[in-house]
């Protein structure tokens, strides 16, 4: 944890319940803000270098545009650690996503609430490793319904089936190791819960 900020999803975990997935976005998500950012640093710095050729008379635009720069370069920290400490976890119990740099957000769905799941991949995510995830549930629309980004995504999607179905006991199937754009393997959802014991 940097500097104290951030979730520690463990902590969010009752002793007997049991963790079968674990993961942060796929680092595809930071594509974009690093674009943006790059996409105003380049002019913010350009400016200031020719505003800077018209003399020291101009020293209040120079430092704002150099304050501007600061900000770009704080926003995109700021994004960064965002997705860094966003943690979306299936245990035996329930969904659950939990995020936030300074304030912490949870988000939770009831494993016995869940009726459907679809998972869209295109071709750059199944090279890449990650999918556009929608979870239904009975009732109202729910926070986590829509999830971008979802890394593993096949092992999301067998760890989520295993517990709503109720057979955590069938052995992992061929997929969950099925390579993604010439990665190494991928663990199973069984695998990971190895990976991540229970609390």
């Amino acid at each position: 944890m940097i500097l104290g900020v951030g979730p520690r999803s463990e902590n969010y975990l009752s002793p007997d319940e049991r963790r079968v997935f674990r993961a942060r976005p796929k680092w595809v998500a930071m594509v974009k803000p690093i674009v943006i950012a790059t996409g105003l640093l380049i002019p913010l710095k350009a400016l200031m270098l020719l505003v800077d050729l018209a003399g020291p008379g101009v020293w209040l635009i120079t430092t704002l545009l150099w304050y501007a720069q600061v900000a770009v370069l704080f926003w995109l920290i700021y994004e960064m650690l965002w997705w860094w400490y966003d943690i979306l976890m299936v245990t035996d119990k329930r969904l659950m996503r939990v995020t936030g740099v300074f304030d912490t957000h949870l988000d939770e769905m009831p494993i016995d609430k869940i009726t459907d799941r679809s998972v869209h991949q295109s071709w750059v995510g199944h090279w890449l490793g990650y999918s556009h995830t929608r979870i239904e549930s009975a009732g109202q629309r729910q926070s986590l319904e829509y999830l971008n980004y979802v890394a593993d995504p096949w092992a999301f999607y067998e760890a989520v089936t295993k517990v709503v179905v109720g057979k955590k006991e069938l052995p992992p199937p061929r997929h969950g190791r099925k390579k993604f754009g010439g990665w190494p393997d991928r663990p199973s959802s069984d695998e990971q819960s190895e990976e991540w014991p229970e609390q």
